[in-house]
């Protein structure tokens, strides 16, 4: 399994090889450098706690990139065959995906999903939320939609 995540400032790490370098150009988006970095870290034990009697190393691929507005990311990947363009879209296309959760959290008040099934969960718990939203606590069902199936405006004493 790959991944791609931003580096934080605070980062300590060791440049282990330089892959690419190149200069930014003003309102042009491009990869400016491309480098594989060594991050030494103190692994988990079975427990779930942090030891703290030796350190790991783990080797990642650092890429910095400016976009059209001129700011300024580095991403991490633990793919060491995909290329630095690869990596960066795969970013932007995270927040693609985020982007729409984040509204749907916001305007139907989700804070988190319940669920077993990773991918259904968020669908349901979404799904369920635009429901209560569209339906009155009075039961007015102005909106056409009532809990547990939707309503028929031309029998309104049986659910559709």
């Amino acid at each position: 399994m790959y991944f791609v995540t931003r580096l934080k400032k605070n980062a300590v790490y060791t440049v282990v090889e330089s892959l690419r370098e190149q200069g930014g150009v003003k309102g042009k988006a491009r990869v400016l450098k491309e480098e594989i970095i060594e991050l030494e870290y103190y692994p988990e034990g079975e427990d779930g706690k942090r030891q703290t009697k030796g350190r790991a190393k783990l080797q990642l691929k650092k890429v910095c990139y400016q976009d059209e507005k001129n700011r300024y990311y580095e991403f991490l990947s633990n793919s060491m065959e995909s290329t630095a363009e690869e990596i960066t879209f795969l970013y932007k296309k995270r927040w693609e995906i985020e982007i729409p959760f984040k509204k749907v959290k916001q305007n139907f008040q989700l804070h988190y999903f319940y669920g077993e099934c990773y991918p259904h969960s968020g669908l349901v718990h979404t799904h369920r939320s635009a429901v209560d939203d569209c339906h009155p606590e009075d039961g007015s069902n102005k909106k056409g939609i009532l809990r547990g199936g939707f309503f028929n405006p031309n029998t309104p004493d049986k659910l559709a």
